[in-house]
């Protein structure tokens, strides 16, 4: 018969600790670049994602909902031990969906970063609000992690939008 052992009190307040730590590490930011820069705006996602930890194929979504805008993005998966990286390659110029990350055991105690440099083009009606939604699938549920907001003033602003997402 196997021995069953139980949780000591400080277990227990250790586990309290860290869910709390995770919890305020996510956040959603916006600033604004008052500066010549065609860059507008710099957009943070910081936040964490459950895995499943059984073998499934982890992806995300990011999709553009104002009309006549281009991106840019980059995408890879940070290990904060070794400092490797593993970029994820053959993103397209424009709004992703369904796009694998890697299975959840590779993805694991690593950093899902993401970079998109959104631009205002000749068919973006501007000034224009932009909207756009990110979310990852394949853990324990799928996430949809809001953007935060901005706009376009003219043809030509950039909208840098950056996402680092913990998964465990």
């Amino acid at each position: 018969m196997a021995k069953i052992k139980k949780l000591t009190n400080a277990v227990k307040l250790k586990i309290i600790k860290a869910k709390e730590m995770l919890d305020r590490f996510s956040t959603a930011t916006a600033e604004e670049d008052l500066s010549d820069s065609a860059i507008r705006h710099v957009l943070n996602i910081t936040d964490t994602y459950q895995i499943k930890k059984d073998g499934s194929n982890l992806s995300f979504s990011l999709v553009f909902l104002t009309a006549g805008v281009a991106a840019v993005t980059t995408a890879k998966l940070n290990d904060p031990v070794t400092s490797l990286n593993i970029p994820i390659d053959n993103i397209p110029n424009d709004s992703i969906e369904d796009k694998s990350i890697a299975t959840d055991t590779i993805a694991e105690k690593k950093f899902f970063e993401l970079r998109s440099t959104i631009v205002a083009t000749n068919f973006t009606k501007v000034p224009a609000k932009f909207k756009a939604t990110f979310s990852v699938t394949g853990g324990v549920k799928s996430v949809s992690f809001p953007v935060p907001e901005a706009s376009f003033k003219e043809v030509g602003d950039q909208i840098v939008l950056d996402v680092s997402i913990f998964i465990f």
